[in-house]
């Protein structure tokens, strides 16, 4: 027996799809719903960009002074986990020119 299937022409597919215009159209519409979710979603969550400062280390590096620090409180943000670990907030505070700064 002859496994090999029979080639149909795409004139043909066109004609039996133009029969049944229904599922024709809830296959577009299943089809273009979620590219349009996924190209609006996309545009969306790009654009609101990210929450993290961005920092110049090598600006620090070249600029920055280095000054002892005293701790004065350690704050652990239980409502977020980052990587599986909350993160912690360190508040420190020192000298500069004689004049003591918080942070």
């Amino acid at each position: 027996m002859n496994n090999m299937p029979r080639k149909i022409k795409f004139s043909t597919i066109l004609n039996i799809l133009k029969k049944k215009p229904i599922p024709l159209l809830f296959g577009f519409l299943f089809t273009l719903i979620p590219l349009f979710l996924v190209i609006v979603l996309s545009i969306v969550f790009s654009s609101l960009g990210n929450d993290t400062p961005e920092i110049d280390y090598e600006s620090i590096n070249l600029q920055g002074k280095e000054t002892t620090a005293e701790i004065t409180d350690i704050e652990t943000q239980y409502n977020v986990t980052i990587n599986g670990v909350h993160p912690t907030i360190i508040s420190y505070r020192y000298s500069e020119n004689g004049k003591r700064t918080k942070k």
